[in-house]
């Protein structure tokens, strides 16, 4: 099983408090877990609007028991409106590792150890930018 904890270590320092986010609710299993009320709940609480789905997004581990962030269209859309999830999600068109998957409309991350160079920075800066505007959008 992929360690999460390699992963953080690889993240330049600057990220990791957004990281952090996401490592405090792993699990095992690789999912995210139920909402808790430290600071990974600012990024599951999100928007009551998606009570419906309360896990929105969550750490699988793909074949190669990669660390996988995966979040729905869905959920981008409901916390920023449609034009700025696009905007949002745009970037990631240009880097190799990351992928739309169009028949359950996820996007899968994978984490930046596994791109080079300017594809690193970019997925980098583009984590940065968007973990900012999560934690600002999720309810206090």
């Amino acid at each position: 099983m992929a360690d999460w904890r390699l992963f953080y270590q690889r993240l330049d320092p600057a990220h990791r408090e957004w990281a952090s986010v996401l490592a405090s609710e792993w699990r095992q299993t690789g999912h995210l877990a139920e909402l808790g009320e430290d600071d990974a709940s600012l990024l599951l609480r999100a928007r009551s609007a998606l009570a419906e789905r309360p896990v929105i997004a969550r750490l699988v581990l793909d074949a190669e028991a990669m660390p996988v962030l995966e979040i729905p269209v869905r959920t981008w859309q409901a916390l920023f409106g449609e034009d700025e999830a696009e905007r949002l999600l745009a970037p990631l068109a240009a880097i190799e590792e990351a992928e739309i998957e169009q028949g359950r409309t996820l996007w899968r991350l994978f984490r930046p150890a596994h791109l080079s160079g300017p594809a690193q920075k970019r997925l980098r800066d583009w984590l940065m930018d968007v973990g900012w505007r999560l934690r600002d959008a999720a309810p206090r």
